[in-house]
């Protein structure tokens, strides 16, 4: 009687494992890809719009972001770091964001996740961030500010021209704008900085801008205004445009 040969050695079997391994493998990510952590590009437009709020410094730049690994990511936060010359350094946090191109509203800016391959490309808005005291002191002098001219629009003769307020409401403004304000003329070395998770996921770069005499006068040229309010309580793109310094990558 002849002794059956085991199945392991039959060629039929081995094709059929073959056959299903080649096909459970085709379904899987290559190997490469699955052995990528999570890696961030950066991009940024090459223009900084620069303002400020009372002196306090705002910045938006046009950032593109793309997970260029194997594995999803988390965006945490986004700053940038200014420094002029040998002057202390400061830092921008990313608060806000324009959905899309010609979009005049924005979103805050929360932890985002980006999948392999994902792009992220937004208009972002950064701020210097109060401390405590100084926001109760900006809300304080927008307040007053606002019921001083407020109460000269209601006299005869006043509804549609522009008032200006009193010295007492205005001085504080101004001591506000002189102690915050920063877009002095010179060359800043300025970083982008991605912070993710993982760690080693995170990213930043550097690059230079220079801000001309022109372009410092020009955003000290709105406390002109704040005698009306404007820059205070109420805001104009159109009388205050902010500048828009070239941003060149080192």
């Amino acid at each position: 009687m002849t002794t059956p040969t085991p199945f392991y050695f039959q060629w039929e079997f081995w094709t059929a494992v073959i056959a299903l391994a080649a096909l459970f493998l085709s379904q899987l990510p290559p190997l490469h890809t699955l052995l990528r952590k999570g890696k961030l590009k950066l991009e940024a437009y090459d223009r900084l719009h620069i303002t400020h709020t009372l002196g306090n410094s705002n910045a938006q730049l046009h950032l593109i972001l793309i997970n260029r690994g194997g594995r999803p990511l988390r965006v945490r936060s986004i700053s940038l770091t200014l420094r002029r010359g040998n002057d202390a350094p400061f830092t921008l946090d990313a608060m806000n964001y324009y959905q899309s191109t010609g979009d005049t509203s924005t979103v805050m800016l929360t932890p985002f996740s980006l999948g392999e391959g994902q792009e992220w490309a937004h208009i972002v808005g950064f701020i210097a961030p109060f401390s405590r005291q100084d926001e109760q002191r900006f809300r304080q002098i927008q307040s007053a500010m606002r019921a001083d001219i407020q109460a000269k629009k209601l006299l005869p003769g006043n509804a549609d021209v522009f008032v200006e307020a009193d010295a007492a409401t205005l001085n504080p403004a101004m001591a506000f704008f002189h102690q915050r304000f920063k877009w002095e003329p010179g060359e800043y070395a300025l970083t982008v900085r991605i912070t993710a998770e993982p760690q080693q996921a995170s990213v930043e770069k550097n690059y230079r801008i220079i801000l001309f005499e022109s372009d410092s006068a020009d955003l000290r040229r709105y406390t002109d205004d704040y005698k009306y309010g404007l820059g205070v309580y109420f805001f104009s793109a159109d009388r205050q445009p902010g500048i828009l310094p070239t941003l060149t990558e080192n």
